[in-house]
C-alpha cells in the first residue's frame, strides 16, 4: 500500500519517475523491495530470481551442517570438504572428462575422506552421483544430466568451507593465545619464585653479616687484656739468698 503511495506522489511530480523505477527494477531484481513488486524475468533470460533455487541450497545447507560437519570430527570435516570441493571443480572445469566424473571408492584418500565420513556419500548423491560396478570395481560416477544441482552443491560448498576454515583458524588462533597465557602466567610464577629465593639468600646473608658484626663488637667490648706474666713475677734480691743470721 505504501509503495503504491510513493509511486504516485512520484507521478504527479515527475510523469517520468515510475518508469524510471520500473526501468531500475527491471535491470537490478533486488530493487523490487522498493517497489514491492515480485520482479518478472524472461523465460529466455540467463538470469534467474536469486530466491529461484533456495530450497534447493538450503537442502544442500543442511546436508553440509549438520549432514557432514555435525556427525564428524570438525577438522576430518573440513578436510572431507575440501576433497568433495575439489571434485566438484575438477567436473565443473572438464565437465566431459569421464575420468573426472567416476570416483574410484578404493582410492585410499577416498575411503579415508569420504566413504569412512558420515554424510559425505549423500551429499555426493544429492549433487547427481550413483553407485556403480564397472569391472568388478564399486565406484560413484556423476551423471551430466544433474549438472545444476552440483554447480548448487559447489556453491554451498565453497561458502561452508570458506566459514569454516574461518571458525578453526579462529579456534586455533584462541587456543594459541591461551596456551601463550598460560606459559606466561607459569613464566611469572617461576620469576616470582626465582626473585623471593634471591631476595631469601640475599637477607640470609644480610642477617648472617649483621650476627657476625654484633658477636665482633660483643667480643670487643668484653675483651680484657691479658696479664703480664712477667709483672707478677718476684724479683729475688741478694737478701733472698741470705740466711736470717747473716741477713743480721
Amino acid at each position: 500500500m505504501a509503495s503504491c503511495e510513493v509511486s504516485d506522489r512520484l507521478a504527479l511530480r515527475n510523469p517520468n519517475a515510475v518508469a524510471i523505477l520500473r526501468a531500475a527494477e527491471a535491470r537490478n531484481p533486488t530493487a523490487s523491495a522498493v517497489s514491492g513488486r515480485t520482479p518478472r524475468v524472461s523465460k529466455n533470460s540467463q538470469f534467474e530470481p536469486w530466491d529461484a533455487n533456495h530450497p534447493v541450497r538450503q537442502e544442500f545447507r543442511r546436508l553440509l551442517d549438520p549432514g557432514i560437519l555435525g556427525r564428524n570430527n570438525k577438522k576430518d570435516a573440513v578436510v572431507s570438504l575440501r576433497l568433495l570441493n575439489k571434485i566438484t571443480e575438477n567436473i565443473l572445469k572438464y565437465p566431459n572428462d569421464l575420468k573426472y566424473r567416476r570416483l574410484d571408492t578404493n582410492l585410499d584418500k577416498v575411503k579415508l575422506h569420504i566413504m569412512s565420513k558420515n554424510g559425505t556419500v549423500e551429499f555426493l548423491q544429492r549433487m547427481g552421483f550413483r553407485r556403480e560396478v564397472k569391472d568388478l570395481q564399486a565406484m560413484l560416477v556423476f551423471n551430466p544430466d544433474r549438472m545444476k544441482d552440483l554447480r548448487t552443491g559447489a556453491k554451498c560448498l565453497e561458502e561452508v568451507i570458506q566459514n569454516q576454515v574461518q571458525a578453526i583458524e579462529d579456534e586455533e588462533r584462541a587456543r594459541r593465545q591461551e596456551i601463550a597465557n598460560r606459559q606466561a602466567a607459569v613464566t611469572k610464577v617461576r620469576n616470582k619464585i626465582y626473585e623471593d629465593r634471591v631476595n631469601v639468600t640475599a637477607r640470609v646473608e644480610r642477617e648472617k653479616l649483621a650476627r657476625e658484626r654484633e658477636a665482633t663488637q660483643t667480643q670487643a667490648d668484653n675483651y680484657e687484656p691479658p696479664v703480664d706474666e712477667m709483672a707478677n713475677l718476684k724479683i729475688k734480691t741478694l737478701s733472698d739468698y741470705q740466711t736470717p743470721q747473716e741477713q743480721e
